[in-house]
């Protein structure tokens, strides 16, 4: 009933509380998925309870936002993008997208591991879909569960289906595969070690950062480039602050005050 009331009433403190403390919702993923692991019933019930409220919170948001996205007008359209954002613009938006953490557009059985896409996406009822599919396919009794397609922060990626083994295959060869790299609103935290791997096997190509906190990032990326912030040299890219050294460069701004295209043709 909470989730219900949460969804049908913008104003409701129970949606406020879950947008305000997204990044908590996060971390109490991290904390209650064991519970599938060790069968621990009542983290389970929790897990389920979380991911599907935080679920329906950002379905709800994204129908609120709708598109364009004026990051996204700036990119080309048969650029490769890899998201870490769950919502569907992106695929709306590009033709090659790989969605690294899964996206909102699916939910998987875990005890099979089937992958399925929800049916009329941008229309469907979030509430009776609670209700309707995510209810009847949970059971405790017989040990069936259906979480959405999110794979939870943790240092170690659980495989939630065989598809993400493509997925994150399909990044692998895409990064390989690049000359140039751009990196928009990622820190390069530990928990996302495996993504940051990739970079630091490929660190040789022109790298392009993007973010408002670039000296966060900068400290994040001395496990990668073993570069302190000394080492930059500082310079302006489209009057932002920007932090260089080498083939790498760092810009101090958010995405939708740059032109990516133009940081493309000048890398």
């Amino acid at each position: 009933k909470v989730l219900e009331v949460s969804i049908r009433e913008p104003n409701h403190p129970v949606l406020k509380y879950v947008y305000k403390n997204l990044m908590d919702f996060e971390n109490l993923l991290l904390k209650h998925f064991i519970g599938f692991y060790n069968e621990n019933e009542s983290e389970i019930k929790k897990y389920l309870y979380i991911s599907w409220t935080l679920w329906a919170f950002l379905v709800y948001k994204e129908r609120k936002v709708g598109l364009p996205i004026p990051f996204y007008s700036s990119i080309t359209n048969t650029d490769k993008v890899i998201t870490f954002n769950y919502t569907s613009f992106a695929h709306q938006t590009f033709q090659d997208v790989t969605y690294f953490h899964g996206d909102l557009k699916k939910y998987i059985r875990l005890d099979n591991r089937n992958q399925i896409e929800i049916d009329n996406y941008t229309s469907f009822d979030i509430v009776e879909f609670i209700k309707d599919i995510v209810g009847s396919n949970i059971n405790f009794e017989n040990k069936r569960f259906v979480i959405p397609s999110i794979i939870p922060p943790l240092k170690l990626k659980p495989v939630l289906s065989n598809e993400y083994i493509n997925i994150w295959y399909h990044a692998v060869e895409s990064i390989r595969n690049s000359e140039k790299i751009i990196i928009v609103g990622y820190s390069f935290n530990y928990a996302d070690e495996h993504f940051n791997d990739l970079i630091r096997k490929n660190r040789d190509k022109n790298i392009c950062i993007i973010d408002p906190f670039a000296e966060t990032v900068i400290k994040n990326l001395e496990r990668i480039f073993s570069h302190r912030l000394s080492d930059y040299t500082k310079s302006r890219i489209q009057k932002k602050e920007t932090f260089q050294n080498g083939n790498l460069k760092i810009i101090k701004a958010y995405a939708h005050d740059i032109n990516i295209d133009e940081i493309f043709s000048q890398m």
